[in-house]
């Protein structure tokens, strides 16, 4: 069989949850579907997904074959790429979640320059603050902040968001310039609460 055309369908199905939402981004029925991920289990000789009449869900052995594919299948892109020096095309749909703030001020500026060098390229940025779930709302990139708990998903660290904390004279004048970080506590403070953790931060 088709491994990396496997590959793709499964993960497809893992990302929308969905073998009618899969189809529909993959161009195919939803029993064809159907049929490449029944053949790749008995390929396998394991069960990948757990189908019940609400959803669909991955056991065990499918997250950790899709952990695996990510990896092969990014490895293939990249292959792609630098065989045809860097001008290979991305097609169909692309979800990206990012914070609000980051979204506006670096994402959005890269997502439209990414569009033009893959015009077929069906991108969908998303920006709210919300920690989206991947799986249910059909997300494939989700640009996060702060440091992620343990789970089955593939990070990479992107760069560092820098915070500084500020005071203006008046209030120093009035009040004392802290020390150290012990003494912020008998300090007024606007704080920031909505850190992915739900951490406050000055």
């Amino acid at each position: 069989m088709d491994m990396l055309r496997a590959m793709t369908i499964f993960l497809r199905v893992s990302n929308t949850g969905s073998l009618t939402a899969a189809g529909r981004d993959l161009g195919l029925s939803q029993s064809a579907v159907s049929q490449q991920i029944a053949a790749l289990e008995r390929h396998l000789s394991t069960r990948l997904i757990q189908r019940t009449t609400r959803r669909l869900t991955l056991t065990d052995a499918g997250e950790e074959f899709r952990r695996r594919s990510l990896g092969i299948l990014d490895a293939v892109h990249e292959a792609t790429e630098v065989a045809s020096d860097g001008k290979a095309a991305f097609r169909g749909p692309l979800r990206v979640h990012a914070p609000i703030g980051l979204g506006q001020s670096h994402i959005a500026n890269a997502a439209v320059r990414f569009h033009q060098l893959h015009p077929d390229l069906e991108l969908d940025l998303v920006l709210d603050d919300r920690i989206a779930d991947l799986t249910a709302e059909a997300v494939d990139i989700a640009i996060r902040l702060g440091t992620l708990p343990s789970s089955t998903l593939v990070a990479r660290r992107l760069g560092e968001v820098r915070r500084i904390l500020v005071a203006s004279p008046a209030y120093l004048a009035a009040n004392g310039m802290p020390e150290s970080i012990v003494d912020l506590k008998q300090h007024v403070q606007v704080r920031f609460n909505a850190s992915p953790n739900g951490d406050a931060c000055p």
